[in-house]
């Protein structure tokens, strides 16, 4: 298993930049997946879909790691682009909040973003299911429970010593959702819960890293960004 830098601190990285759009009417959800270093090793936020398993591998590698180096992974919630890969990182400690299990469980079929793998994916020994509003995961780094987006969303706050990244996956999928405060929520009845928890994340957050978005810093509660986000597209 690996080991975190000799550091006080955490840190995080993008290992792959999330991405939301449209192409001819169908949507195009790429999600973001993030690595965190911290006092009990390395944490990856979320895993990704199937078509972006080798760029996973190839990111990790890219830093001499590889699926066996992760000790923790942190599932946001249970969506297909966020959750698809989790078969890669088998015996590392899985993470799922217990109202996301819930709302698998109990609306199967409503929400058209749920792995079709979601039943493998909690099906581990490794499962930790989180409870509560709150849990501390390492030094610096917390994890909070957010719904909205699913009753089971999670965001990560990582505190880096300078400033509080927080993972927020999709609290609020991109910097409109912030700007507007209004979430994509699965449940039509957690649409004013998912608006609080946007405005508890911006509260929590120096800069944020959103599920479908570049990352947003944000300045007197408002999200914003210096840079447009890249996209390199190719017709095959």
């Amino acid at each position: 298993m690996s080991s975190a830098p000799p550091s006080k601190s955490p840190s995080v990285e993008v290992l792959i930049q999330g991405l939301g759009a449209r192409v001819n009417g169908i949507t195009l959800a790429i999600s973001t997946v993030a690595l965190v270093h911290a006092d009990v090793g390395t944490i990856l936020i979320d895993t990704g879909m199937h078509h972006t398993r080798p760029t996973v591998l190839e990111r990790l590698s890219e830093r001499g790691l590889s699926p066996s180096d992760i000790d923790v992974l942190v599932l946001t919630h249970l969506h297909f682009d966020h959750a698809d890969n989790a078969a890669l990182f088998p015996h590392c400690r899985r993470i799922v909040h217990e109202a996301e299990i819930k709302e698998a469980e109990t609306y199967p079929d409503r929400d058209w973003g749920l792995s079709d793998h979601w039943r493998d994916t909690i099906a581990v020994p490794t499962l930790d299911v989180m409870t509560g509003d709150e849990m501390g995961l390492a030094t610096g780094v917390t994890l909070h429970h957010l719904p909205g987006h699913r009753w089971g969303m999670i965001g990560v706050a990582v505190e880096t010593g300078s400033e509080t990244v927080f993972c927020g996956s999709d609290v609020a999928k991109n910097a409109r959702e912030m700007l507007l405060g209004t979430p994509t929520p699965s449940d039509p009845d957690y649409l004013e819960i998912g608006r609080r928890s946007i405005a508890r994340m911006l509260e929590l957050s120096d800069v944020i890293i959103s599920g479908h978005d570049r990352p947003v810093r944000i300045v007197d509660g408002v999200p914003t960004w210096d840079e447009d986000l890249p996209m390199a597209l190719s017709i095959y």
